[in-house]
């Protein structure tokens, strides 16, 4: 059986040595994780990116830069997840129905036993621009490429 391929974005966003997340409320996706979303037919990746944070946070971003691509299978679908970051931002941070939204230091972040999925190998394909891609072969195996 052939599978779905699912789009979707990533999106990281941080202000020196702090990095915002959202604690997610939904049974599927609970859990400390990225700020993400579906990307829509008419939307290219950073205005989904531009759009889900506006949402999820009610910060206006900019001067996105592309940071890797997540590939992993969940039931039918195949979901290639685009990733973006970014240092600029506006607004007054709210959170919303989604999720809970902080700021948290790699420390702080380290010791969260909340985290989603595969958080610790997202963070690091977001971070070290040395890695483009990573992969998730189970649910107790990934490759970072």
């Amino acid at each position: 059986m052939r599978k779905r391929v699912c789009v979707t974005v990533l999106v990281m966003i941080y202000d020196g040595d702090k990095i915002l997340l959202q604690n997610r409320i939904n049974k599927k996706t609970s859990g400390l994780s990225f700020l993400s979303g579906h990307v829509e037919d008419d939307d290219s990746i950073f205005m989904t990116a531009i759009r889900e944070v506006k949402e999820e946070t009610n910060l206006n971003i900019s001067n996105l830069r592309l940071a890797g691509i997540k590939e992993y299978y969940s039931g039918d679908n195949k979901y290639l997840s685009i990733l973006v970051k970014t240092n600029k931002f506006e607004g007054e941070l709210k959170s919303s129905e989604e999720g809970e939204v902080n700021w948290y230091t790699l420390d702080e972040i380290e010791q969260r036993d909340d985290l989603s999925e595969h958080f610790m190998a997202t963070l690091k394909l977001f971070t070290d621009d040395d890695l483009s891609e990573l992969i998730v072969l189970s649910d107790q195996q990934s490759v970072t490429i």
